[in-house]
């Protein structure tokens, strides 16, 4: 009896042990569990961004998650400083061109006053020119033809249009002043008062040609008319008038 009864708690005893399980598929399980948990947090932060903007669209959830702001500063302070390193090369790059503009800018400046300055010399001397160029045509227009149209062709054409015929002719009147300068006295007051009522122009052009001692002599010879006609045809005072 008492022996039956020891089996019988013995039997109750092993009757509340929980049966035994292996550990081995239980391992397996949190491996797994393992596994997925890796691949969640390397796909929430491959997909953050995204995941981050989804979340902030859901009422609840969008108080527990960090403001656009502070996530993007804090994953991007590498980001900034790098763009601020690279503004600050722009910085300096355009510094650079803004100096080499203002360089430029003294440059022509300075090339400005330069070109005026000749500009101003040049002006000078082209007056000066014209004057001179003036002045030879005025006293000698021969040696204007004959030089000043080789010389200078532009000049000679735009100061010359009405003194080259004028002085082709002196050159005539010069040879025609001197034949009648060798002449004899009498005979030159008297072909000198018989052009006087033809041609008294050339009278006139003859007798400015001819020397003072001449001249006197002609005019001696004359009729105090063709005198009178002669001296009033040569007087600068009169002509001048």
């Amino acid at each position: 009896m008492g022996q039956e009864t020891k089996e019988k708690k013995i039997q109750e005893v092993n009757n509340d042990i929980p049966p035994f399980k292996p550990k081995k598929r239980k391992k397996k399980k949190w491996l797994f569990i393992g596994l997925i948990f890796i691949i969640l947090v390397a796909a929430g932060f491959i997909f953050r961004k995204p995941l981050i903007n989804f979340l902030r669209t859901i009422p609840v959830v969008s108080k527990l998650v960090p403001s656009a702001t502070d996530s993007e500063s804090a994953l991007s302070k590498e980001e900034l400083l790098i763009q601020y390193e690279k503004q600050k090369q722009d910085i300096l790059t355009l510094e650079e061109k803004i100096n080499a503009l203002e360089e430029t800018n003294k440059d022509l400046q300075t090339r400005n006053v330069t070109l005026k300055e000749y500009e101003n010399k040049y002006e000078d001397f082209l007056k000066q020119k014209e004057a001179w160029d003036q002045s030879i045509v005025e006293n000698n227009p021969e040696l204007f033809i004959e030089q000043f149209e080789k010389i200078y062709p532009e000049t000679a054409a735009e100061l010359y249009k009405t003194l080259k015929g004028e002085a082709i002719n002196t050159k005539e009147q010069q040879a025609l002043a001197k034949a009648v300068g060798e002449m004899d006295e009498d005979q030159a007051a008297k072909a000198l008062e018989v052009l006087l009522t033809t041609d008294s122009e050339l009278v006139q052009t003859i007798m400015k040609e001819m020397k003072d001692e001449r001249k006197s002599l002609i005019l001696s010879s004359m009729t105090s008319e063709g005198a009178a006609t002669v001296i009033k045809l040569i007087s600068p005072e009169i002509n001048n008038q």
